[in-house]
């Protein structure tokens, strides 16, 4: 059985006593509800926090975006109506941002989804989430397995395109050149603090798994597979001390993904260029001296829908 982590886009915790500990199955699925209703975060953690309730969710999803956490991914919540199901799948609940027919779901809450389900795939090994209708997907959803609306038409007609946009982040992870050995830790704060380092990380080629605007950054030798965070704003080239920086959207080994990629990075309204790097294309826009300059463009890119954007420490 898997070593289960929970994510790191949570900003709530209320942990709900309707599940059972542990799962009895790896996690191969992704379950996506809606609420039924216009809700926060703590709305939705106080109505699982009753055990006459009988259900819960791993995560919920408020009308704001914002992320709780219900049920650890290590527990089987009671979403789906389906032990078989819960215990292989993540189960999310979106709140709705109106009552009633689609049933509609704020572009705050479907843009966390998209982010939440990428990192979700990325930490269980997930290779890609599919839907093809039935409990034999990798993206399932309440109605598969008890007569209900959930999740409702809104959500229902966008599965394929919550499908295609993680498929996309999930395959289009930057590569990483680490130009120094530096250390290894365990968590963004500890490596951005120097503290606690578990190990070295030598000069090379790695995937990101993970960033943070403040610096850190997740970096792995196997493609969404995490692995240990560096503090990146020490990475300089030695050869050549004066640090820019960049933003990188993503990088490819075929010219013509990196340039379908930057097109549309410029049609969102970004100047993105493309750096050729070994045969490896990368997309990018910004070139600063300044962190904080590249950090607000990174902001900007992700809030743009380009979620797996990270901070790419190079020189002049």
């Amino acid at each position: 059985m898997s070593n289960f982590t929970n994510s790191p886009l949570i900003v709530h915790t209320r942990i709900s006593p309707n599940r059972n500990s542990p799962r009895n199955q790896p996690i191969s699925k992704l379950t996506v509800h809606h609420f039924a209703g216009v809700a926060t975060i703590e709305n939705i953690g106080n109505w699982f926090a009753q055990s006459s309730v009988r259900a819960s969710y791993n995560y919920g999803i408020g009308n704001d975006g914002r992320v709780a956490l219900y049920v650890p991914e290590s527990d089987r919540c009671w979403g789906s109506s389906s032990p078989a199901n819960d215990n292989r799948a993540v189960v999310i609940g979106l709140s709705n941002s109106a009552t009633g027919g689609q049933w509609p779901v704020s572009n705050a809450a479907w843009n966390s989804l998209v982010r939440l389900a990428v990192d979700i795939c990325r930490r269980n090994n997930i290779p890609r989430l599919w839907f093809d209708g039935t409990p034999n997907g990798s993206l399932t959803h309440h109605a598969m397995f008890t007569n209900t609306l959930c999740p409702g038409p809104f959500l229902l007609n966008r599965f394929n395109l919550l499908c295609k946009e993680v498929n996309r982040q999930i395959e289009t992870t930057g590569e990483y050149i680490l130009f120094v050995a530096l250390p290894g830790y365990n968590s963004s704060a500890d490596a951005l603090a120097g503290r606690n380092p578990r190990t070295t990380k030598q000069p090379g080629r790695y995937y990101v798994f993970n960033s943070t605007t403040a610096g850190a950054v997740n970096i792995t030798r196997v493609r969404g597979v995490p692995g240990s965070w560096i503090n990146g704003n020490l990475n300089i080239d030695p050869g050549n001390s004066a640090a820019v920086f960049r933003v990188q959207v993503g990088a490819f080994r075929e010219r013509a993904n990196a340039e379908a990629l930057q097109i549309r990075v410029r049609n969102a309204g970004f100047d993105a260029f493309l750096v050729n790097d070994n045969d490896l294309f990368r997309v990018q826009a910004g070139s600063f001296s300044v962190r904080a300059n590249a950090e607000a463009l990174l902001a900007r890119l992700r809030s743009a829908g380009f979620n797996d954007a990270f901070i790419n420490v190079g020189h002049h």
